[in-house]
C-alpha cells in the first residue's frame, strides 16, 4: 500500500508540474500601451496558478465535490429569484439575485450597485455550491451577484422546443441587455462569470459582441474551449450525455 501510495502521489506531483501555468489571456485589441497598464495592474493575468493535488489535478473529483457542497449560508443576505420572459420565442428563464446585506430590493427597477453575473456549467443549475460560493464572494464585496439558470434549469421548465447549448447566446444578450437597461447610472459596471459550458457561452458572446459590448470585464473558469465530444474521454462523455438525457426527460 506504501509503494501504491508512492507511485500515486509522484504521478500526481508530475500532472500537477504540467497543470502550473499563468492564466491564458485572450483581447480583441493590439497588445499597445493602454492594454499593457491593464495587464500590469491586474496582477492575477501573470500569477502563477499551481492547482492541488487530487482536487485540483482531478476535474471529476473537484465535479463532484462541487456537486455535494451546498454553499454558504444565507446570513442575512437577501435572496430572491426572477423569471424572465424571452422576447424570441416565450422561454422562461429562472434568475437567482443575491443582495449584499446593507441593500435592499428597489422599488423602482433601478440598480445602484455594480452586478456580476454568474453561468453555471453543463447538468447545473444556481444552486449549485460552487456558484453560491462565487455569488458570495461578489456580495460580501458589496456588489450584486445574479445566479443565471439556463433554460429548463434551476426547477423551471423548459417550455420551447430549442433547450440550452453550447453555441445560442441569444439568451445571455437578452439577459444581458435587461439588467443593463436597469443600471441606474453609468458609474455601476456589468461583469460576467462563466463556469464550464457557461464559460464557453460567455467567451463565444463576447467575441460576437466585440467592443459594442455592454460587459466591462469578464472572466471564464474551466473553460472548454475546444468544445467537443472527442475531446471528453470515456466515460466522461457519456456521463455528462446522461445528465443532459435526463434533464430532457424530465421536462416532459
Amino acid at each position: 500500500p506504501m509503494i501504491l501510495f508512492l507511485g500515486l502521489n509522484i504521478n500526481e506531483k508530475s500532472y500537477q508540474k504540467l497543470l502550473t501555468s499563468t492564466p491564458k489571456s485572450y483581447h480583441q485589441l493590439s497588445f499597445n500601451t493602454k492594454m499593457k497598464l491593464i495587464h500590469d495592474y491586474c496582477d492575477f493575468t501573470y500569477t502563477i496558478l499551481k492547482p492541488k493535488l487530487f482536487l485540483g489535478t482531478r476535474s471529476w473529483l473537484s465535479s463532484t465535490i462541487a456537486f455535494l457542497k451546498n454553499g454558504p449560508p444565507s446570513l442575512g443576505y437577501i435572496q430572491y429569484r426572477e423569471l424572465l420572459t424571452m422576447p424570441q420565442d416565450g422561454a422562461i428563464i429562472a434568475l437567482d439575485w443575491e443582495l449584499p446585506v446593507s441593500c435592499s430590493i428597489p422599488k423602482k427597477p433601478l440598480i445602484t450597485h455594480h452586478v456580476v453575473l454568474v453561468f453555471h456549467g453543463i447538468n447545473n443549475h444556481s444552486k449549485f455550491g460552487y456558484m453560491r460560493s462565487m455569488m458570495r464572494s461578489c456580495t460580501e464585496r458589496g456588489w450584486i451577484a445574479v445566479g443565471i439558470n439556463f433554460r429548463g434549469c434551476g426547477g423551471c421548465s423548459l417550455s420551447t422546443p430549442r433547450a440550452y447549448n453550447a453555441a445560442y447566446t441569444g439568451d445571455l444578450r437578452n439577459i444581458i441587455q435587461t439588467i443593463y437597461h436597469r443600471l441606474s447610472s453609468k458609474k455601476y459596471k456589468l461583469f460576467l462569470v462563466g463556469h464550464s459550458l457557461g464559460a464557453n457561452l460567455v467567451t463565444k458572446y463576447l467575441g460576437e459582441e466585440g467592443k459594442n459590448t455592454v460587459v466591462t470585464g469578464a472572466i471564464t473558469i474551466g473553460n472548454p474551449m475546444e468544445i467537443h465530444g472527442k475531446n471528453v474521454k470515456f466515460p466522461w462523455g457519456h456521463l455528462l450525455q446522461l445528465g443532459a438525457r435526463k434533464n430532457t426527460v424530465e421536462q416532459f
